[in-house]
């Protein structure tokens, strides 16, 4: 199941360190255009950096503080506005050697303290900015504030772990903050706690207004979590918040999808289409929906219009080169997925969708060789499966029965491997809701239940890989 959500491109450096403090955590924030319902900016708190007055050029801004400070060596807003100003000159490094030397003479000083983490936020000196939050967490424990700069600077570092205990921490001080807990709901769902993400997102939408960027996350997280009928609602909701918001508009198509509601979904993609036609990603995910009920053509004009637009789109290529695979147009598949094939490729869906075009053009011996290695590799369940099995039908299209009954047998195992307890569970079940209910009989030719006894075997077949 495709997530849609994504995060946000970082926003544009403007604006004084006071205000690009204040939204620093949005750089968490999923993307999609702002809306009047955003969350609220948290209130202002006392002791925070001054903003350095607009219109003055850096370096005569630089030299008036300097006199400034020089006259009141002991002004720690002076010492903070100066700090500032060094730091949007690009002097990051005397920026933080003075808040280091005002933190040691204003050690209580909690607006000294903050700015000294937000020049290295400022800056995007990442690592730095970490250490330094760390410094002045030992003594200012309960700083909210800078526990979000430092999950901003982790974020950036790609510290997922770090930066959400960090969100944690901030929440802990305040459990108010809106935008924080959506941060963290964010990249919760990002790696996959989804169950966690719901309950922040919830405790987000208590917080405020009804926001659409909340609710479309709350939806995703909810979809994710397998509760659809709620993720609908939800999805719903956003829409009527936001009504341009391209991702809630693919979520609810995705809701619907997943409930078979077909009519309803395209619906929902039209409108999607219809608010940004431009957009490659918009294009991409409705055509997987075409191709998933059985509208190839229309899913290959729409992955071609996307390569008009941009002939390099990978995502475009791969898709379209499986339609047309699947089209039995092979040669054209292999035209599409050829360049694709470069020896440091990773891509188990790009590998195997050409080398099933090559099984069926006599040149099965040169994608067995290119494929094999790949087994090596750490994969996921459902990559081994789908690597192992497209093995499988090379060998088979080679002449070589025992490889193939081994390779389909392999890829068989690594689904016993994605059976967790919970899905067994939930299986079970659903069969027992299923036979507790008495069978009606029909005359209609082709309709009916069958029941299918046996052992299972190596799954090369159609019907067994069906029924499996």
């Amino acid at each position: 199941m495709g997530r849609v959500f994504s995060i946000d491109a970082r926003r544009p450096r403007t604006g004084s360190l006071h205000d690009r403090t204040e939204r620093v955590h949005h750089h968490c924030m999923p993307a999609g255009p702002p809306t009047d319902h955003s969350p609220p900016h948290h209130a202002a708190r006392r002791h925070r950096p001054q903003p350095v007055l607009e219109g003055r050029q850096p370096v005569s801004e630089i030299s008036r503080l300097s006199a400034a400070l020089a006259k009141q060596p002991q002004s720690a807003d002076l010492a903070i506005q100066l700090a500032q100003a060094q730091t949007q000159a690009g002097r990051w490094q005397q920026g933080l050697a003075l808040m280091r030397q005002a933190a040691a003479l204003h050690p209580e000083h909690r607006g000294v303290a903050l700015c000294r983490v937000a020049l290295m936020v400022q800056a995007e000196q990442w690592p730095q900015a970490v250490r330094e939050g760390t410094a002045v967490l030992q003594t200012f424990p309960d700083h909210a504030e800078v526990w979000r700069l430092v999950a901003q600077a982790a974020s950036a570092l790609d510290a997922p772990g770090m930066a959400m205990d960090a969100w944690k921490s901030s929440l802990v001080h305040e459990p108010d903050h809106r935008r924080a807990w959506f941060a963290l709901a964010t990249l919760q769902l990002q790696h996959g706690a989804f169950s966690a993400s719901v309950q922040s997102l919830r405790r987000a939408h208590s917080l405020g207004p009804p926001d659409g960027a909340i609710l479309n996350h709350l939806g995703a997280a909810l979809l994710q979590a397998g509760s659809i009928l709620e993720a609908q609602q939800r999805m719903q909701e956003a829409v009527d918040v936001d009504p341009k918001r391209v991702s809630s508009w693919l979520g609810l198509a995705q809701c619907h999808m997943t409930q078979g509601h077909e009519e309803d979904a395209e619906r929902a993609f039209q409108r999607a289409t219809n608010l940004e036609p431009e957009r490659p990603h918009t294009r991409l995910v409705y055509a997987r929906f075409l191709v998933s009920v059985g509208r190839s053509a229309e899913a290959e004009a729409q992955l071609q219009e996307v390569l008009q637009a941009a002939p390099q789109s990978r995502p475009a290529r791969l898709g379209l080169g499986r339609v047309l695979e699947r089209k039995g147009d092979h040669a054209a598949a292999i035209a599409l997925l050829e360049p694709l094939m470069t020896p440091d490729l990773k891509d188990v869906d790009a590998l195997t969708a050409w080398a099933r075009s090559c099984a069926r053009v006599s040149r099965a011996e040169e994608a067995l060789k290119r494929l094999e290695p790949h087994t090596k590799r750490l994969l996921t369940p459902t990559e081994a499966q789908l690597l192992h099995h497209t093995i499988g039908d090379l060998y088979k299209a080679l002449g070589r029965w025992e490889q193939t009954f081994a390779a389909h047998q392999t890829g068989n195992r690594h689904r016993e491997r994605d059976v967790t307890l919970q899905g067994f569970v939930q299986e079970v079940a659903r069969a027992s809701d299923l036979l507790a209910k008495p069978v009606q009989r029909t005359s209609a030719l082709g309709s009916g239940m069958i029941f299918i006894v046996g052992m299972p075997r190596s799954g090369t077949s159609l019907i067994e890989q069906i029924l499996s």
